[in-house]
């Protein structure tokens, strides 16, 4: 959230997508971008279409989205992640948010791609060049998981019970 409010113009995409959904949405660039994405082995969902709508929407200078592989298995999640790098150099920005590394595959990762680093500790964010040998890149490689893993814990919270 404070990354979207730092960005002039962009807007916060929660895990709760269809609170975002307004009517500013190009028809033709959504069904374009599902269209390429089902071919590509993404499986047709709600969670993709609006995900994809919000993506494609008119307005925002920049999108910032939680968790982007929210309710979106590993097919549709590998798909994603290709339709993502395949975007115009001077596309409006997306910075999404992942812990799968179905959407952040590190080898696939460009010369011009970074990622930054949220420590779990609240330490300050890092950026961090997702290339092996980067400082902070073993850190980032360990955030990641599988999607059938991570589903495994989908809305699980650490808990410590209070001191006696």
């Amino acid at each position: 959230m404070a990354l979207a409010d730092a960005i002039p113009g962009s807007v916060f995409l929660g895990l709760d997508r269809q609170a975002a959904i307004t009517g500013d949405f190009h028809y033709e660039r959504m069904q374009s971008a599902l269209d390429w994405l089902i071919g590509d082995g993404a499986t047709p969902s709600d969670p993709l279409t609006t995900l994809i709508a919000l993506l494609e929407a008119e307005g925002p200078a920049a999108v910032v989205v939680d968790l982007i592989e929210y309710r979106l298995d590993e097919p549709t999640q590998t798909a994603l992640a290709s339709w993502l790098r395949l975007r115009e150099p001077d596309a409006r920005p997306i910075f999404a948010m992942t812990r799968s590394s179905a959407m952040l595959d590190l080898a696939a990762c460009g010369p011009d791609e970074m990622t930054i680093l949220c420590p779990a500790n609240h330490s300050p964010p890092m950026i961090v060049s997702p290339h092996a040998g980067s400082s902070g890149y073993e850190v980032v490689a360990a955030c990641l998981a599988r999607p059938d893993v991570r589903a495994r814990t989908e809305g699980m919270i650490a808990f410590y019970p209070p001191a006696a």
